[in-house]
């Protein structure tokens, strides 16, 4: 979109913030969020190559927005110094301040936002540094990584099992409390074995293609369940999201002694080698907050949030469920063929 020059500031040379700062993004130890109306600091601490909150019993966040939003400011090519104009630049008292430190209390470096710059989309906006004048154009907007606010922590991975736990590793078995599945103890998934005397297959065999398949199981037999029944199931499982993290005092048994129904998952991963690893968790269902929640306490974080009652009840599948092809979606009202 073309940007009206006659509205727009002057500017003078570009500049980079990390030359003002001598900051570097790779020197950030932690991020820190200001809300201002809220006077809340939202604090994000960097673990290796993951950021944890460590206000919210050390969850998961969202990663790849913070990376994001330490290349828009420290890493920019294109921060130009901006000699105002009579306009309004956004900067109220009111805007929300990044914090950006580097191994000490104190920010090595605090930037006050501005507004979006017009004619840019959401690309580009105003920044300065917390407690002086000089604004700033950057090709980057802090602000818009934040997304939406809900009832969730800013930033949080709403993930029960976040991918920075299970990295690139598969959900391969889901081992459940007995009886929950009839005779069977759980569900796993295996590779199939090609048949390299048929032509069809042995093209498979030949660009590395490989075929899975679920099986429900007990300690005597195996019955091939549905794929894309029993694969959509996992992909629930895998993809699984709270809506909120409750104070330690509303969950029921708190951190020591939680019991609940249990699920047993083999996450499997593979080198380059085509060696195999499996990993377990435990992903275990605790009591309703009487708010239509129930509380999940996973393994591999140690963390317990809450999910929907209806996403609880998804977890504990019926056996002829899994037998037979899911359920085509609804087709909308306004989609559907008149009668002839």
């Amino acid at each position: 979109m073309a940007v009206d020059k006659k509205s727009n500031p002057r500017y003078s040379d570009s500049v980079s913030l990390s030359q003002l700062s001598n900051l570097d993004a790779g020197d950030v130890s932690s991020l820190g969020i200001l809300f201002p109306a809220s006077e809340l600091e939202v604090l994000y601490v960097r673990d290796n190559n993951n950021w944890r909150m460590p206000q919210y019993r050390n969850a998961f966040a969202l990663g790849e927005k913070l990376n994001g939003i330490l290349r828009d400011v420290l890493n920019s090519d294109g921060i130009k110094i901006v000699t105002p104009v009579d306009r309004d630049y956004g900067f109220n008292g009111n805007g929300i301040r990044f914090r950006f430190y580097s191994g000490g209390k104190t920010p090595a470096l605090e930037i006050e936002c501005g507004k979006e710059i017009p004619g840019y989309g959401r690309s580009d906006s105003y920044i300065r540094i917390y407690g002086k004048p000089q604004i700033y154009h950057i090709n980057g907007n802090p602000v818009a990584r934040l997304g939406a606010r809900n009832n969730l922590p800013p930033l949080v991975d709403p993930r029960v099992i976040p991918r920075a736990v299970t990295g690139s590793a598969r959900l391969a078995r889901i081992e459940f409390e007995p009886g929950w599945l009839g005779p069977f103890r759980g569900i796993m998934r295996k590779e199939k074995v090609l048949d390299a005397s048929n032509p069809d297959m042995k093209r498979l065999i030949d660009t590395g293609v490989r075929i899975h398949e679920w099986f429900a199981f007990s300690e005597k037999s195996e019955t091939r369940l549905d794929e894309k029944s029993a694969a959509e199931f996992a992909g629930f499982i895998e993809n699984l999201a709270f809506n909120r993290i409750p104070r330690l005092e509303e969950i029921d048994g708190k951190a020591a002694g939680l019991s609940g129904k249990k699920l047993r998952l083999g996450y499997e991963s593979e080198d380059r080698s085509g060696a195999l690893t499996s990993t377990e968790y435990i992903l275990e269902i605790l009591s309703s907050d009487g708010k239509g929640n129930r509380h999940i306490f996973f393994s591999g974080t140690g963390l317990v949030s809450s999910i929907t009652e209806r996403d609880a009840e998804r977890l504990l599948p019926d056996f002829e469920t899994l037998l037979r092809p899911p359920a085509p979606p609804p087709v909308p009202k306004n989609q559907l063929l008149p009668n002839m």
